[in-house]
């Protein structure tokens, strides 16, 4: 499945997404095969075919429905996590004992406590308030912390507080089957990674969705009713065809971007960083100076670069080759321009500083794989499926 975010008439975000066994999310009874003490981890079988990795250093606030030895994790152990990362080449899938239920507004999270709010609510009075009706209602179970997201600021009060409810609910009755189910068992499933992307979008945005897939219009029409959502149906022309969806993955998947003014950027993601360089190319102005005309570039190429990184979901550390300035001034300008826009990034892009090599430092949370892997991994398991098709087809003939 393919998903495209599309702003101002162009599209800014695209996402891969191949169907598999397990989700982000997804919280099972696993059972520890071993433990490492010198990284105070574990390998846990959840299930699904392979181990994952479990960070032992808030052991205590687990929730086990199996323990040998209580205070103490030992190997044949049955506990409930939760699958936080997936598998990424060599490394195994990430887990949780520290459960959380997220809902649009707020996420519960076990083995906390307390109210937290995102940092972007900066209003004390709207925090004090629904602190305040939340310990008031007592909507907070027991060893529960209840994170308030950025949505909620924009929300009804008693839509937060529905909401908070219903979390609470959902964690009791999964802690209250929990003893009675089998090792492996999935209790939870996490939601389709599209249906969190509009639900972690802006409510005070003007959102629209339009899907081809049934299964998840009929998802997203149950979960996020207040979304509007139309199921498309056209055997003429398909959803892909409508929004050029192939020509955006080839220029997304290109080494290569044009910016208006002439000049270009040339991206090269690599295993340990990406690097990002900006040459001004055909880009020409005899009528201003020639400080001015890198300035000029530069900053286009920061409102681009901050696009790229979103359209591309380049995470980690990134190193951008801007054209030198020789202003200080302009170099500012240029800096805090670069800010605000990874600044409207809704995944954390923060801009570290310029080096003495003039090169600027960027890290960006990963959320999401890159576009490039998820792509290659998409046409590697369809040559895969095409192979074993053909080969069948031989023995059969």
């Amino acid at each position: 499945m393919v998903a495209a975010l599309k702003e101002e008439n162009r599209i800014t975000e695209l996402h891969v997404e191949k169907e598999k066994p397990f989700r982000v999310g997804n919280i099972y009874v696993g059972r520890v095969q071993s433990i490492v003490k010198n990284i105070n981890a574990a390998f846990v079988d959840f299930g699904c075919g392979m181990n994952g990795y479990l960070a032992l250093d808030r052991s205590e606030r687990f929730f086990y429905t199996k323990q040998a030895r209580p205070g103490n994790t030992t190997c044949g152990d049955e506990l409930l996590v939760q699958l936080e990362k997936e598998p990424v080449k060599t490394k195994l899938p990430v887990l949780n004992g520290c459960l959380n239920i997220s809902g649009r507004f707020a996420v519960l999270v076990h083995g906390d406590s307390g109210i937290v709010f995102s940092r972007k609510i900066r209003s004390r009075t709207f925090q004090e308030e629904i602190r305040q009706q939340i310990e008031e209602k007592a909507l907070l179970p027991e060893n529960c912390a209840l994170i308030i997201r950025t949505n909620a600021q924009d929300a009804d009060r008693e839509q937060i507080f529905e909401e908070a409810a219903l979390l609470a609910q959902r964690y009791t009755e999964l802690l209250s089957v929990a003893p009675y189910r089998t090792c492996f068992s999935c209790l939870y499933r996490g939601e389709h990674a599209f249906l969190e992307l509009i639900r972690d979008y802006p409510m005070s945005s003007d959102l629209h969705v339009v899907t081809d897939v049934r299964e998840f219009y009929q998802e997203l029409t149950e979960k996020l009713p207040e979304i509007p959502a139309r199921f498309y149906e056209d055997p003429q022309l398909s959803l892909t065809a409508l929004y050029s969806l192939n020509t955006a993955f080839d220029q997304a998947l290109g080494r290569v971007v044009w910016l208006k003014s002439g000049g270009y950027l040339v991206l090269e993601p690599t295993e340990a960083l990406t690097v990002i360089d900006v040459n001004t190319g055909k880009c020409t102005d005899k009528h201003i100076s020639r400080e001015q005309h890198f300035l000029r570039t530069d900053l286009e190429a920061a409102r681009e670069i901050a696009l790229q990184l979103r359209l591309r979901n380049y995470s980690g550390i990134i190193i951008v080759d801007f054209i030198d300035l020789e202003s200080k001034e302009h170099t500012e300008e240029l800096m805090q321009c670069f800010r605000q826009e990874l600044a409207k990034d809704r995944v954390k892009a923060t801009l570290v500083d310029m080096t003495r090599l003039n090169l600027a430092e960027v890290t960006r949370k990963r959320v999401y794989r890159p576009l490039h892997e998820a792509v290659r991994e998409l046409n590697r398991d369809a040559a895969l499926k095409e192979a074993a098709v053909k080969s069948e087809e031989s023995k059969n003939g």
